[in-house]
């Protein structure tokens, strides 16, 4: 303040612009993190009620406007994995370069993507990266996922993504009939000692 001197009218006149206009430095992020928050619980609610095309707009409109956040990426990739499994892997994939966590939610999305795009080698190879690289605390986390089905894809709302990620790699390694493969995740999915490949 010895450095500049402000005239009084200045300095209350600028005071009475922030106050009328509710200016603080924090609000912007503050605001970012209540939109987010809000279009993540609305298209949750979409999801639930099969509206995935609707809830997938509105991460668009995230992605539009926080080109950067991997949330958002993320978010719009997984809503798009029933509609347009390729796109969805080209946002899913720059959610994980942007580091997205936790990182087996991301990893479960685009192994998802691959089993659509009928990739079975790259399911089982996201799977082999993510176990050899993670943190044993993710273990535990749930979060809402596609599951395949007959009917195609549906949602389950309390998926425990360790879970998701080995019953995956397991139907995929069983379904090629790579024994060896469907072996070493069985054993990991049971919780037996089985080291990285």
């Amino acid at each position: 303040m010895d450095e500049r001197e402000v005239p009084y009218s200045d300095l209350t006149d600028e005071i009475a612009r922030r106050t009328a206009l509710n200016w603080d430095p924090a609000v912007p992020e503050v605001r970012t993190e209540f939109i987010v928050a809000e279009m993540t619980n609305r298209a949750r609610d979409l999801l639930v009620a099969g509206r995935t095309a609707e809830a997938s707009v509105l991460f668009e409109f995230a992605v539009h406007q926080w080109p950067a956040d991997a949330r958002a990426r993320n978010n719009l990739g997984f809503c798009l994995i029933p509609l347009d499994p390729a796109r969805a892997l080209t946002h899913l994939n720059a959610a994980a370069r942007d580091r997205y966590a936790p990182l087996g939610v991301n990893v479960y999305n685009r192994m998802c993507c691959h089993v659509s795009l009928r990739q079975p080698r790259a399911v089982l190879d996201l799977a082999e990266q993510w176990w050899s690289s993670r943190d044993p605390s993710e273990d535990d986390v749930i979060a809402i996922l596609w599951t395949r089905s007959h009917e195609g894809w549906q949602l389950d709302t309390s998926a425990v993504v360790k879970g998701a990620i080995t019953a995956l790699a397991i139907a995929t390694a069983c379904v090629h009939g790579w024994s060896d493969d469907e072996q070493v995740w069985r054993k990991r999915s049971s919780g037996e000692a089985y080291p990285s490949r």
